[in-house]
């Protein structure tokens, strides 16, 4: 389908030619210096508003390719970016640490030697107990 396509000489005047689509693929290449300030001015106010209906217009190209894929390999692509993925557990690699030290009159009192020292430990301490004496 012909199509009309306008664009400015070197020399500054409009040309209108019929051109069919391939041709439409060609790049026209503008002399700025062969512009009026209003010409420049209407083409500042031009150029974001076209910079922002060709980002939207990639954006949707792009999500539609990102389907495509997704679909291609068997998921929906909402599916992939709800973040709802099947949360595998993974044994930790110890368990439950042993205890080293126990409260030798209350058994229930008892300290892997991990961490902060409970008070009953720094009681005994404070009493003049040795760590020795708490060992299992």
């Amino acid at each position: 389908m012909p199509v009309f396509y306008f664009y400015l000489l070197k020399n500054g005047f409009r040309q209108i030619k019929l051109l069919p689509p391939v041709y439409l693929l060609l790049e026209v290449i503008m002399d700025l210096s062969t512009l009026s300030v209003p010409q420049l001015r209407e083409l500042q106010q031009q150029i974001p508003l076209e910079i922002k209906r060709r980002e939207v217009q990639e954006k949707a190209e792009i999500l539609n390719e990102v389907r495509a894929f997704a679909k291609a390999r068997g998921y929906a692509i909402e599916d992939l970016l709800t973040g709802k993925e099947p949360k595998v557990k993974v044994p930790s690699a110890g368990g439950k640490v042993k205890v080293k030290y126990r409260h030798p009159q209350n058994a229930e009192l008892e300290w892997t030697g991990r961490g902060r020292k409970p008070k009953w430990v720094e009681a005994w301490l404070a009493e003049g107990g040795s760590l020795d004496n708490l060992l299992v």
